[in-house]
């Protein structure tokens, strides 16, 4: 499995073609249509979808007021086009001014399908300890709560090479069906990146639901612990990571560990790399950083040594700036 091609989890309604697909080039102009009984705006662009990412596009407030475009799926899809890779975002935001900001800072970004709906654009408050680890306060009840499956949704992600989703963005029965469904159209690797948040309710059913279905598991060294009791694990790190990844068919398990690196697990591998040396700024959006790595290191076919390599990398200049995105796109292109 070092060669960066990977067999792709079957969904039910998926066709047994399970080839790598072309990508979809595809002109959408911003239009209204009735979803749910309301009418939502669609901003959308000319698009080469390698990868689609899915869920909460919010502002990151932090504790001397300032404000940055943040959530996981667009940080991962915002660092992940500036290694190159061609990415849309899928998401929603509100009819406040908060959401018509974010959506026009987020679109110089990466190409987006963003809904507007009557929701609250989502916000987060975020606080560092003394080793600039983050803690992140969620407001409830966001626009991205509310994502509403559409067909041109569906005929980007059913094109795309790599599909990546979450779990805050599932915490509301709206977007995690719009989530299901887009699971079944695409015949795209399905990334996995639990993001585990403090708050969200029945996140172990939402969990293994997810697993279930994902070829890439994401997850960092806090959240594997989490898992090990969820599954009644007292084993080693090492042996509940490959149990996890046999049990559920996956084809990688990458475990981020902080300072200490991170560790890649497959069918013939198991790898450990540590953190290069750096003046840690701010953590936030390190492991998005580690997982748009990821996925430019398998559109690269990487070996497996240098693809953990590349996401460590990736991650640690991410460390090294405030916030999870950085202004000048010639800091990660330099990497």
């Amino acid at each position: 499995m070092n060669s960066g091609i990977l067999e792709v989890k079957t969904m039910p309604q998926q066709r047994e073609n399970m080839s790598w697909p072309l990508h979809v080039v595809r002109h959408l102009n911003i239009l209204k249509t009735e979803v749910a009984g309301g009418s939502v705006n669609y901003r959308r662009h000319l698009v080469t979808a390698h990868l689609v990412c899915f869920g909460e596009l919010l502002w990151d407030i932090y504790e001397d007021g300032e404000e940055n475009i943040g959530g996981a799926p667009f940080n991962v899809a915002a660092l992940a086009s500036l290694t190159g890779v061609q990415t849309l975002m899928i998401t929603a935001v509100g009819t406040d001014e908060r959401g018509k900001k974010i959506q026009a800072a987020a679109s110089k970004k990466v190409p987006l399908i963003c809904q507007v709906n009557e929701h609250k654009t989502g916000t987060v408050k975020v606080t560092r300890d003394q080793h600039k680890n983050p803690a992140f306060l969620i407001a409830e009840d966001a626009a991205f709560d509310y994502i509403a499956v559409d067909s041109a949704m569906t005929h980007v992600c059913s094109s795309a090479k790599f599909f990546c989703f979450g779990t805050l963005a599932q915490r509301h029965v709206v977007s995690r069906n719009t989530l299901r469904n887009l699971l079944k159209s695409t015949k795209a690797v399905k990334i996995y990146d639990f993001n585990y948040r403090e708050g969200i309710e029945s996140w172990e059913s939402l969990f293994a639901e997810s697993v279930e279905m994902a070829d890439i598991l994401k997850i960092n060294e806090q959240e594997l612990e989490l898992i090990k009791i969820l599954y009644k694990s007292n084993e080693s790190d090492d042996m509940a990571v490959t149990r996890l990844m046999q049990h559920h068919n996956l084809q990688y398990v990458f475990v981020t560990r902080g300072e200490e690196g991170a560790s890649l697990y497959s069918e013939t591998a198991v790898l450990h790399r540590a953190a290069s040396e750096i003046h840690v700024v701010d953590t936030t959006g390190c492991g998005d950083a580690f997982t748009a790595g990821i996925v430019c290191s398998l559109l690269k076919r990487f070996d497996e040594e240098r693809m953990l390599d590349y996401a460590v990398e990736l991650a640690g200049k991410v460390a090294g700036i405030k916030g999870a995105v950085p202004e000048e796109d010639d800091i990660l292109q330099r990497l």
